[in-house]
């Protein structure tokens, strides 16, 4: 009987310990997001600067980084479908028909049931585990019917846990 109160002792605090651990790391994956997203705007405007005829998704993962990529890119109006908006529809009606060339996504809400094929270019300013959920987000723009090869890449800032994050999917997508 002591042993097994020793044991449940030792898995609640195991359990603790690894929802510490995952809150450290949300949180250090949060700051970064918000940290480069300046870096990811000034990337995204040299982008439709240079191809004036293309159109760019950006998936980022927490609110924070959403808000402040869109703070940052104001200049062009973008789109965004964010959590709990009523506009959802009018937002994607807005970048499909070009009013707008860029719109900003929650990578895991705008992964499924939307069409974003008014760009074949996509920009992840933040990575999400598992590895398949980026690839269900890049396919709103890859949908059937799409002529164009959608290209899509990452912003990822060195010596921080973004690195961490990239080794870890590149690892999941190989095994």
């Amino acid at each position: 009987v002591a042993a097994a109160g020793r044991i449940a002792a030792l898995q609640a605090e195991n359990k603790a310990r690894r929802a510490e651990v995952l809150v450290t790391l949300t949180t250090l994956r949060n700051l970064a997001g918000q940290a480069k997203a300046e870096a990811a705007a000034e990337w995204a405007e040299n982008f439709l600067d240079s191809n004036p005829t293309k159109s760019l998704v950006i998936f980022a993962w927490h609110k924070e980084a959403q808000q402040a990529i869109l703070k940052a890119l104001a200049k062009h109006n973008p789109a965004r479908i964010l959590g709990g908006q009523a506009d959802v529809e009018a937002q994607k009606a807005r970048f499909q028909s070009k009013e707008t060339r860029v719109i900003v996504c929650p990578i895991k809400a705008a992964s499924e049931g939307h069409t974003l094929t008014a760009a074949s270019d996509v920009l992840f300013l933040e990575q999400l585990l598992p590895p398949g959920a980026e690839q269900h987000a890049e396919d709103r723009c890859n949908r059937l019917g799409q002529e164009a090869q959608v290209n899509a890449g990452k912003h990822v800032s060195k010596s921080t846990i973004d690195e961490w994050v990239a080794v870890l999917i590149v690892d999941q997508r190989e095994t």
